[in-house]
């Protein structure tokens, strides 16, 4: 009887050490940054691309439309924004990638201008949910993003090297994105 009474007591102890290492390292998980490639899910203008946006198994066609400020998904054009409808901008990037892993594709829209010197890429973060495209952040630098950006949770976060600077000069950007 006594053995089974120990047996017993180590077993649920056993238990309560289980739970609370997986508590532990959940939340560690949750906490700790992600880093995110972005580089690899790049594409240029004019291209047309078959993906799931919006996690529901079925791809939409998805077009980059060519120094516009709009693209077309399954042939409904949705607006993207952009610096000024008056001055001369380029859309030239879109990167489309789950920053924050909720399951829906965040499509990164790259706006360069031509006419503010020195150069300022324009950053304009999407989400593709319900048939609608919202923009959840914007980010505008001197310089590019780079190919590696850091997530936790909602927030992105990077340095770059400025246009300009001295090579071993680096800014920060920390960003909490709207979703």
């Amino acid at each position: 009887m006594k053995k089974n009474k120990i047996f017993i007591l180590v077993a649920i102890m056993c238990l309560i050490v289980t739970v609370i290492v997986l508590f532990l390292s959940n939340y560690r998980i949750k906490n700790d940054w992600k880093k995110v490639n972005i580089k690899n899910n790049c594409y240029y203008e004019t291209t047309v691309l078959k993906i799931d946006l919006d996690g529901d198994n079925l791809k939409e066609e998805v077009n980059l439309k060519m120094s516009e400020n709009y693209i077309s998904i399954n042939y409904i054009n949705y607006s993207l924004n952009n610096y000024s409808e008056n001055q001369n901008f380029t859309a030239n990037q879109y990167c489309i990638v789950d920053l924050n892993e909720d399951g829906l594709l965040d499509i990164i829209y790259k706006t360069s201008s031509m006419m503010i010197l020195p150069a300022t890429n324009k950053y304009t973060i999407y989400n593709f949910n319900n048939n609608n495209l919202k923009e959840i952040g914007t980010i505008s630098i001197i310089g590019n993003m780079p190919d590696e950006i850091y997530v936790k949770g909602n927030i992105i976060k990077f340095d770059y090297w400025p246009s300009g600077s001295p090579r071993d000069y680096t800014e920060k950007i920390e960003y909490e994105l709207k979703v």
